[in-house]
C-alpha cells in the first residue's frame, strides 16, 4: 500500500540505485528511477562482482554496510533466478600474508600449498558471487515487480525533480560530480569476457601484487578476466596491450584458460571517492536529497547495506 507514503525519485540505475529503490518500495513508497543508462550498459554490469571480504576492514559504517550486504546476498543465493550463488574465493598475494580472522561472519582457510604457482599464496573463503549478466536484469525486474517505475532520462540538476518528490536519492556514481560539484575521480577497470573452458576450476581467484590486480571469475555463461585499477584514468576505449597482459596473467594462474575464445573486451569507470557519501542534504526548494555514491570497487558488496540505511533515513524524516 503506497497511498500514505510520499513518492521518491531515485537518480541512477546501477546496483546502488536499484537496491535503494527496492528497499524504499518495500517500505511502501512510490518510487521512480531516473537514469541515463540501464542494464546492460551501467558500470555495475561490467563488474566481476562478488562480496569482497576486504570491506570488513573499513571504518565502522562500511563494516555495517558490508555485513548487511553479505546477509542480503546470501538470502538471494537461495533464488537461482537472481544470479547470486555461493562460491569459493581464493584471495592471493605475491607477498607472505597471515590468514585473517573474519569470524563470525565467515570461515577462512589457507589456500593449499602448491595450488597456485609461486609466489602466490593466501586464503580462501566462501562468499556470494554476483553473476552480473543475470543479476542486473533480475534486479531491474525486481524493482518493476514491486511497483517501481524506470524512466530513461538524464538528470542535469537534482532540482529538476524537487517539485515532484519531497525526497530524492542520488545514486549517480561518477556522475555525482556534475550534479553536486563533489570532486570524484574515475578508477578505470578493463576486463575480458571469454568462453569458459571445461577444465577451468569453478572457484574465483583474486591475486594482488603491489603493481597490479588479477582476477578470474567463472560465471554461468562465460568467464570474466581482469583487471585494472587505474586511478584518475577516464579512457573508455579498450587498450590492446592491457588486454594481452591481463590474459597472460590469468593464464599463469589458471593454465586451462590458454586459448580460451574471447567474447568481448569491456571497460568500466568505477566511481572513486575518498569515502562513500551516504548523507542527507536539505535543498533550497524544500526537497530532501539523500546522497548515496562513491562506492569505488565495492558497489555490489555494499549496495544492500547502503540501501538499508537509505530506507532508515527516509523513515526518520
Amino acid at each position: 500500500m503506497t497511498q500514505n507514503r510520499p513518492p521518491i525519485g531515485v537518480v541512477g540505475a546501477g546496483v546502488i540505485g536499484l537496491a535503494s529503490a527496492a528497499r524504499l518500495l518495500e517500505q511502501g513508497h512510490p518510487v521512480t528511477v531516473y537514469a541515463r543508462e540501464t542494464t546492460p550498459h551501467t558500470t555495475s554490469d561490467v563488474a566481476g562482482a562478488y562480496w569482497a571480504p576486504g570491506a570488513l576492514f573499513g571504518d565502522e559504517r562500511m563494516h555495517t554496510w558490508a555485513l548487511a550486504g553479505l546477509a542480503a546476498l546470501r538470502q538471494l543465493a537461495g533464488d537461482p533466478a537472481s544470479g547470486v550463488r555461493l562460491n569459493w574465493l581464493n584471495e592471493l598475494t605475491s607477498d607472505p600474508m597471515e590468514t585473517p580472522d573474519l569470524a563470525p561472519a565467515l570461515v577462512v582457510e589457507p589456500v593449499a600449498p602448491g595450488r597456485f604457482p609461486a609466489p602466490w599464496a593466501g586464503f580462501r573463503v566462501r562468499v556470494p558471487q554476483v553473476d552480473t549478466p543475470i543479476y542486473m536484469p533480475w534486479l531491474l525486474r525486481h524493482v518493476l515487480s514491486l511497483g517501481g517505475r524506470v524512466q530513461a532520462r538524464a538528470i542535469e540538476r537534482l532540482d529538476e525533480l524537487a517539485g515532484a518528490y519531497p525526497v530524492i536519492v542520488n545514486c549517480t556514481g561518477l556522475g555525482a560530480q556534475a550534479l553536486t560539484g563533489d570532486p570524484m575521480f574515475p578508477i578505470r577497470g578493463q576486463v575480458i569476457r571469454v568462453r569458459k573452458p571445461p577444465a577451468l576450476s569453478p572457484e574465483m581467484v583474486s591475486a594482488e601484487s603491489p603493481d597490479e590486480i588479477t582476477y578470474i571469475i567463472p560465471r554461468t555463461q562465460d568467464c570474466l578476466l581482469g583487471g585494472t585499477y587505474h586511478y584518475g584514468d577516464a579512457r573508455t576505449k579498450v587498450d590492446p596491450a592491457i588486454a594481452a597482459a591481463i590474459l597472460a596473467r590469468c593464464v599463469a594462474l589458471a593454465p586451462a584458460l590458454a586459448g580460451a575464445a574471447v567474447i568481448e573486451h569491456r571497460v568500466g569507470l568505477r566511481p572513486g571517492r575518498r569515502t562513500v557519501r551516504l548523507a542527507v542534504e536539505q535543498r533550497e526548494r524544500g526537497a530532501t536529497v539523500i546522497h548515496n555514491y562513491g562506492h569505488g570497487a565495492l558497489g555490489h558488496t555494499l549496495a544492500w547495506g547502503c540501501a538499508a540505511e537509505v530506507a532508515a533515513l527516509v523513515a526518520s524524516l
